[in-house]
């Protein structure tokens, strides 16, 4: 229709056929990544996927109501176009006025009907996005978060007291996206002075509510910039306790332009600790970009403490106000669905058409980090030792069920063996719609985005297993990050993903073997590349990162794995063991790098106490090449092959300025048979290198057909397509 009215209008119909021919091209593409995409985003229905549609989605409404908006105005244009079209052969502009006049009384009709309809359609797609839902740009998010913190962070270290119970009532409500929910926190006062206000950040906006067991008035309620505060009338002393109770809810409104939360969902509710109130000021919420504090006004970013700060040491990494806790929850949601929350299941039951569970910890202590899940599941449960193992999944995602058990599996006998006893009874997974692509570990419990795992597909047999690596990695953190918490200072990152990433890779090796192993070191080494040269702030040491994942997760994946091979798989399993056990639901002062570093080098000999200086202290890299290779048959019917290598070695500093080094460096040399795809190992073993250019000769008892240095990629190189070279023959 508006192709016809531009051909039309301006006589030219090149233009309309364009237009004909480009939309009839672009409608398939627009919708292929445009609404399949967002249809995955908000949780409907669509082949393969998990959530259903329940009546009108809300993103369907907005599809529907903004598509009659266009439609309506491209009537109303074509209207017009028909009004105007040419006839006879006067093209004059006054000529098509006059017969447009004369059309008016059989066309005007239909044009006040389009008109009306589309000043109807776009006026309720205006109420729905600007006046039930506000309407928010991703500037509109800076803006508030750099508001927060020039408003807020002087009140960063303002005593508070932390959280030691968690005891909540939330109710879920999938078939309107929202949920409510009530609950209560205790607090304790563990500062050596009276605290006479309680400050509160609301992140997610949707505390509705706070009292206390004891006389108090608010003195803040800032909304806009999610941060409440609350006077004491009688302050709370040090060792005392203090109940707070309160309410929260969210509640899906019509439909949003943008900004659909994606938490909720009518099959796959999930959302975590961020939808309660926390207390006291939250710097996670801080810009950190350093473009965009700079546009906002902000001063450069707060670096974190170094290890050892006498105040950062008290805090634990993940949450700032509270420690260890108790928790206890009781979750309802429809008939048709199975509510979760960590915790051991006490009691289920039917009341007034919803579907209650209550979830308890016992005496057991977590982190103050949990969850709700709502969803139509179906589970499959296993059993391994005391353990119970329950994959709660969407009928018909059955794929890999037997693969998750069996990393589930692998993972507990690996970790109980290597670090100590898992410390609950049962380990959850959970599936959650597509719309969000990660998993996350939570006390026992596991949510787990159907698109990197129920339905993942290998596309070739020889592909890394990424499923079972996930799975692994996060069964991991019941260890890391679940027993082991750093504080508040660089370097406590690594401490729970880099060992939770190294304890996945030697499970995964157990499974898959030497060649797996190569090609997820490579994986690593690339994604470690990519991050560095991304960087807009500078580069940390392993162990002082701070907001660098690329460090901690795969640069932390290649030096453990590459400690391992150094010293022994048995001699890191029993450093990072020790450690465990002498940190173990510390209470603060919480670990950091720096007794890491300890235990590694307590196990480490004199000759290698360098590998610890150079992976974990500095930022080293290596251009290790393989010059040529050939080989000679021998008489004893074996093959001679001389190797020529060269290697260089440089220190860099965070903002990628290097520093040659001299090398004296135990690096691998050998000699494969196969492809680079698919090598067999003739002979590999170190060697103390100790200039740049160095030559190697080795025996094997096979035709070679590769020889290189660094072969399995261990070390940083940022050039590792070259450490293996053909072998010819001489």
């Amino acid at each position: 229709m508006l192709a016809l009215f531009l051909q039309t209008v301006l006589g030219n119909k090149f233009i309309g056929h364009a237009l004909v021919i480009g939309f009839f091209i672009l409608t398939p593409v627009l919708y292929r990544y445009g609404i399949e995409n967002r249809l995955y985003l908000y949780g409907e229905q669509t082949p393969y996927t998990y959530s259903d549609m329940n009546g009108y989605g809300h993103f369907v409404q907005a599809l529907l109501w903004s598509t009659l908006y266009w439609l309506c105005v491209g009537a109303l244009l074509a209207v017009f176009a028909v009004a105007f079209a040419k006839r006879g052969a006067d093209e004059s502009v006054r000529a098509r006025l006059r017969m447009a006049r004369s059309r008016a009384g059989r066309l005007l009709p239909m044009a006040g009907l389009f008109a009306a309809l589309a000043v109807a359609s776009g006026a309720w797609f205006y109420y729905n996005t600007h006046v039930l839902n506000q309407f928010r740009t991703a500037k509109y998010a800076r803006d508030h978060q750099a508001e927060y913190e020039k408003l807020y962070k002087k009140y960063e270290r303002l005593p508070q007291p932390k959280i030691t119970t968690v005891d909540v009532a939330v109710n879920i409500y999938p078939e309107r996206r929202s949920f409510d929910g009530t609950g209560h926190y205790l607090l304790i006062n563990q500062a050596d002075k009276p605290i006479n206000e309680i400050h509160l950040t609301d992140a997610q906006e949707a505390l509705d509510d706070v009292t206390f067991d004891r006389p108090f008035h608010q003195t803040l309620s800032d909304k806009g910039h999610f941060y409440d505060i609350y006077k004491l009338d009688q302050p709370l002393e040090p060792g005392s306790t203090l109940k707070m109770d309160f309410r929260v809810s969210y509640t899906s409104r019509g439909f949003k332009d943008g900004n659909e939360r994606a938490e909720f969902a009518y099959n796959g509710t999930f959302f975590d600790r961020n939808y309660f109130p926390s207390v006291g000021y939250n710097r996670g919420t801080e810009l950190d970009d350093p473009v965009r504090r700079r546009e906002e006004n902000l001063p450069p970013l707060e670096e974190m403490a170094p290890p050892g700060d006498p105040y950062y040491s008290n805090l634990n990494l993940f949450t700032e106000n509270s420690d260890w806790i108790r928790f206890h929850g009781v979750v309802s949601t429809s008939p048709d669905q199975i509510a979760i929350a960590p915790g051991y299941l006490k009691r289920e039951w039917s009341e007034n058409g919803r579907h209650f569970f209550e979830y308890d910890m016992g005496d057991a202590r977590i982190n103050d980090f949990f969850s709700f899940i709502s969803a139509r599941f179906n589970v499959r449960r296993d059993r391994w030792k005391n353990v119970n193992l329950e994959i709660y999944y969407q009928p018909g995602h059955e794929f890999n069920l037997d693969k998750m058990i069996e990393s589930s599996k692998s993972g507990l006998a690996y970790y109980e063996k290597n670090f100590g006893d898992y410390q609950f009874g049962q380990f959850r997974v959970l599936e959650f719609p597509r719309y969000r692509a990660f998993a996350q570990s939570f006390p026992n419990t596991v949510p787990y985005s159907e698109e990197i795992g129920f339905i993942e597909r290998l596309k070739k047999a020889d592909d890394i297993d990424l499923l079972y690596f996930v799975t692994a990695h996060e069964l991991a953190h019941q260890w890391w990050g679940h027993q082991l918490i750093g504080s508040e200072t660089q370097g406590s990152n690594m401490m729970s993903e880099s060992l939770a990433e190294y304890s996945a890779l030697k499970v995964m090796e157990k499974r898959y073997g030497e060649e797996m192993t190569r090609k997820d070191l490579r994986y690593e080494l690339d994604r470690y590349l990519r991050g560095r040269a991304a960087e807009t702030r500078h580069e940390p040491p392993l162990t002082l990162v701070q907001r660098e994942p690329y460090v901690w997760y795969s640069k932390g994946s290649l030096v453990m794995f590459a400690l391992a091979d150094y010293i022994g798989e048995d001699k890191v399993n029993l450093a990072l063991r020790n450690f465990l056990e002498k940190n173990r639901f510390a209470k603060g002062p919480f670990p950091d790098t720096r007794g890491f570093v300890a235990a590694l080098r307590e196990q480490t000999p004199p000759e290698l106490q360098y590998v610890i200086t150079d992976m974990f202290e500095s930022i080293v890299l290596y251009d290790n090449r393989a010059v040529s290779a050939t080989y000679v048959p021998t008489p004893d019917g074996k093959y001679k092959v001389t190797l020529k290598v060269s290697s260089q070695k440089k220190k860099a500093d965070g903002s990628g300025n290097e520093t040659s080094t001299p090398i004296h460096d135990l690096i691998d040399v050998g000699v494969f048979s196969g492809t680079k795809e698919h090598m067999k190992r003739l002979n590999l073993h170190k060697e103390w290198i100790t200039q740049e250019n160095a030559v190697f000769e080795m025996v094997v008892d096979e035709k070679p057909s590769l020889a290189g240095i660094d072969p399995y990629n261990k070390l940083i190189d940022r050039n590792p397509g070259d450490n293996l070279i053909e072998v010819d023959k001489k």
